[in-house]
């Protein structure tokens, strides 16, 4: 009977304890330009959350990724632009701290929305090319 009331009572403080420990902390966002996008948890007990550190938790960036205009979007302060890569280059990581429910915005480079988007860019072109020659045979 000691044994089983052991056992339930161990059950219940070892549940407490990993209730606790699952709603201590908040959440960032990322969005955009990185390899797993979406909502990251923070526990309470990492003091100093940088950017760094939440772009790692989210895989790290895409190959193309806009770097030097990572947006910031805090509930208290508003938004800011990061330039992480001139960051990264100075060795300057002053500015870089997340507060709890901060969103962060990483944009593609414009090299990547010109390749996705090329069918449209081709019809551009094709469109502006017939509209040239139609020009053309008009004055002809």
């Amino acid at each position: 009977m000691k044994k089983i009331i052991l056992f339930f009572l161990f059950s219940f403080i070892f549940t407490q304890n990993n209730s606790q420990i699952v709603n201590e902390g908040f959440t960032i966002s990322i969005w955009g330009h990185v390899q797993q996008p979406g909502i990251i948890h923070v526990d309470f007990n990492k003091l100093d959350v940088d950017l760094i550190y939440i772009l790692s938790k989210a895989g790290g960036p895409m190959p193309d990724a806009k770097l030097n205009k990572i947006e910031i979007i805090s509930q208290d302060s508003g938004k800011r632009i990061i330039n992480l890569k001139e960051k990264m280059k100075n060795g300057d990581y002053s500015d870089l701290l997340i507060k709890p429910n901060d969103t962060i915005i990483v944009k593609p480079k414009l090299i990547y929305s010109l390749k996705n988007n090329s069918s449209l860019i081709h019809t551009f072109l094709y469109m502006a090319t017939l509209g040239l020659q139609i020009s053309s045979a008009q004055q002809n």
